[in-house]
């Protein structure tokens, strides 16, 4: 799953001419859909190794009571199939931003927040077990416009999961330093999530973060890239 795509011929060529010079592999299915942001930050999808992209819908028209778009960039649904045939669903996810009037942006995120809940119940209602909300919330965990997905669904943040793993951090920041998150290498300023029904967390062997690619601000405090 990716996000702030420019465009599919941009990921086409990512994947067909920049993909092979690092791993000689590529992705069998890719999808781009277009949404409000008018920016080219778009929803992406890629897979292999026998996962398919079975079904598609954009959220992308839904409107709120003044006839606005609920979400500014775009909600998407995929349904993936398996090797083995079972079916994921995946609800890629992009909420409002934090901007200067507070207030507003809070509510927004809040509006399109109940809405993705709505989504995932309906999933869990309908039998649905394989289930993953994923993407950038725009929001610390405990900020209240995000309580309808972790406080008020099972779903289950994946840095939760015993067999998550990501580089400690170097040194403390007392800006950053929360809820362990010293000792884990995650920070309370988390903005983008991966979130699992109970069943698909189950099934969770290992995962982790990378942030080598991501400039700390200093150079101490996490592992980064030397170019």
């Amino acid at each position: 799953m990716l996000q702030k795509v420019e465009d599919r011929n941009s990921l086409v060529e990512f994947n067909n001419q920049f993909l092979p010079e690092f791993n000689g592999v590529t992705y069998r299915e890719l999808l781009v859909l277009q949404g409000n942001d008018g920016r080219g930050q778009e929803m992406g999808m890629l897979t292999k190794n026998g996962y398919q992209i079975q079904e598609v819908r954009t959220y992308s028209n839904e409107l709120d009571d003044n006839e606005k778009p609920i979400f500014d960039k775009n909600l998407v649904k995929y349904e993936i199939t398996t090797p083995s045939q079972n079916k994921i669903c995946l609800l890629s996810v992009h909420l409002q931003e934090q901007g200067k009037d507070k207030e507003n942006s809070d509510a927004l995120r809040l509006r399109q927040a109940q809405r993705v809940a709505e989504i995932y119940q309906q999933l869990r209602s309908q039998g649905q077990e394989h289930v993953v909300v994923a993407g950038t919330l725009n929001a610390v965990s405990y900020c209240f416009s995000l309580a309808p997905l972790l406080q008020k669904t099972d779903l289950k943040d994946i840095s939760k999961h015993p067999g998550f793993n990501v580089a400690v951090e170097k040194e403390k920041d007392a800006g950053n330093l929360c809820l362990k998150a010293f000792r884990m290498g995650l920070n309370i300023n988390q903005k983008d999530y991966l979130l699992l029904s109970p069943e698909m967390f189950r099934r969770v062997k290992n995962s982790g973060l990378n942030r080598k690619a991501v400039w700390p601000g200093k150079a101490s405090q996490w592992p980064v890239f030397n170019t």
